[in-house]
């Protein structure tokens, strides 16, 4: 399978702004141009604020690259289906979940609490798409040895929300056994969908066969602490990816930090936002097709050829 595609015209047309003292490479192909960071960039935009922001005085990028529902960490129990993982099995207290062995197949739009440990499973979102589903990550330690232990495979979005002061942590393994002519998941945490995380928790993902967090649409990160450790593409987004008030490190063999559109490789977009940002790459630091802006934030890139990336199994 493919993921479906999406036709979006988003209306970016801005400039490509890195205010501050660094070495930013543009590189073409025959296609495309790409917009790219790396090779040991160092960025620290603190006292550049009053420059940002008369960049950007005429661009009014809080409502076009989030919204409230990307924001929002609240969430009640009374009203959740509650899903307890327990090593090789799956309770489910609640409706829209179903359970076959060791994953988790989730419906129908809702919040969904998840807790526990489960080894070589699965989370799979396959939903209508004009429903949003609710993940709230609640200390949940997945491995999978052959498959994406996260996959969103049809949703009309999703918003996943770390858990405050909890720890989640998605494994996958050096080989996955995919259908003939399957393309994905090609990722340990993998959505076909929009994707949305946030919360104080934090995300940890291990990609051992390519890629480590990945969304073929839009992928916003608010708000949270993510590390990725991947073999290639640490975090891969599809037109957009937001990171905003957060914490990222990432350690990839190929991009630190990716967005191309597989529908037009004209686009991709990075917009980072009051964020601290760490990458050690083996070949690109972050990589975009269309524009990577920079409002606010610290951003560390060590990049280039030659750099030991050692193995997947520790940040």
């Amino acid at each position: 399978m493919k993921c479906s595609k999406k036709t979006k015209d988003s209306g970016f047309a801005l400039a490509i702004f890195l205010l501050a003292a660094l070495a930013a490479g543009c590189s073409s192909t025959n296609e495309a141009p790409f917009f790219s960071l790396g090779l040991s960039n160092s960025i620290s935009n603190h006292e550049k604020e009053n420059q940002i922001k008369q960049a950007f005085h005429h661009t009014p990028y809080d409502s076009v690259y989030w919204e409230a529902a990307d924001l929002d960490e609240s969430f009640s129990m009374l009203d959740a289906t509650l899903v307890t993982l327990q090593g090789n099995s799956i309770v489910v207290e609640g409706e829209g979940a179903e359970v076959d062995g060791s994953t988790l197949l989730i419906t129908a739009a809702g919040t969904y609490i998840i807790a526990g440990e489960l080894k070589d499973g699965q989370i799979i979102i396959n939903a209508p798409a004009d429903e949003t589903v609710r993940i709230i990550l609640n200390g949940v330690d997945i491995t999978n040895t052959d498959a994406a232990p996260f996959f969103v495979e049809h949703a009309g979005a999703v918003v996943v929300t770390l858990a405050e002061e909890t720890v989640n942590t998605f494994t996958d393994g050096e080989e996955y056994l995919l259908p003939d002519k399957n393309t994905v998941p090609d990722a340990a945490f993998f959505s076909c969908s929009d994707l949305t995380i946030n919360g104080s928790g934090s995300l940890v993902v291990f990609g051992k066969y390519k890629h480590g967090l990945v969304s073929k649409k839009d992928l916003k990160i608010i708000n949270a602490k993510i590390k990725v450790n991947a073999v290639e593409v640490g975090i891969s987004g599809g037109e957009l990816l937001v990171i905003r008030d957060a914490d990222v490190a990432v350690k990839a063999g190929s991009a630190g930090i990716q967005v191309v559109s597989e529908a037009d490789l004209k686009r991709g977009l990075v917009v980072i936002k009051g964020s601290t940002i760490d990458i050690y790459s083996a070949q690109k630091g972050i990589v975009a097709a269309e524009n990577i802006v920079v409002v606010d934030g610290e951003i560390t890139i060590e990049s280039g050829s030659g750099l030991p990336l050692n193995n997947t199994s520790a940040l």
